[in-house]
């Protein structure tokens, strides 16, 4: 389901002269930073349910503000 719904953000934003960049379903916390940093990125948009990636995604957001 999460899928749909990330598929149509993505829709929404390139509509609106966004630049997506859809690194598709179950990517790791690091992929996810990678991109970041490659793509020099303005805004992030995440989505998980709540498993045992929770955790994962806990330390991901204090390394996104801060990289090095």
């Amino acid at each position: 389901m999460h899928d749909i719904g990330k598929n149509i953000v993505g829709v929404v934003l390139g509509c609106n002269n966004y630049k997506v960049v859809d690194l598709g379903v179950m990517v790791s916390c690091e992929e996810i930073l990678k991109a970041c940093i490659r793509e020099k990125a303005d805004i992030v948009s995440t989505f998980y349910l709540f498993h045992v990636r929770v955790r994962e995604f806990g330390v991901f957001f204090p390394r996104l503000a801060c990289p090095a």
